[in-house]
């Protein structure tokens, strides 16, 4: 379990992404997904999104940033990407949720 001291720290690691190396930012990721697991929390979700909307970051980690975000807001199974290896964020992605979560304060 992660402390808050640690849980802040990775929270600003997703508010300013360009301040970790490509590892860090993956780690923060995968964290504050299985931390806020299935909560709906607005501000950790809207974090994730914006990640995942951000070109200037390597689509690998924004497919990192979409998965976790599913997990956050609780999505089944089922809206999961069946093989990874095969997902392509820009056509396969839940565009919609991503700019729903986007729009929210937080």
């Amino acid at each position: 379990m992660i402390s808050f001291k640690q849980l802040e720290g990775l929270i600003e690691i997703l508010r300013n992404p360009s301040i970790a190396t490509n590892d860090l930012l993956v780690y923060a990721i995968t964290e504050i997904g299985n931390y806020y697991h299935h909560t709906n929390d607005s501000t950790s979700s809207k974090l994730l999104a914006m990640i995942v909307r951000d070109a200037s970051i390597l689509q690998c980690i924004r497919t990192e940033a979409y998965i976790s975000l599913l997990t956050v807001v609780g999505m089944p199974i089922s809206a999961f990407p069946p093989n990874i290896a095969l997902f392509r964020l820009d056509t396969d992605a839940q565009w919609e949720l991503v700019d729903r979560i986007c729009g929210q304060g937080g």
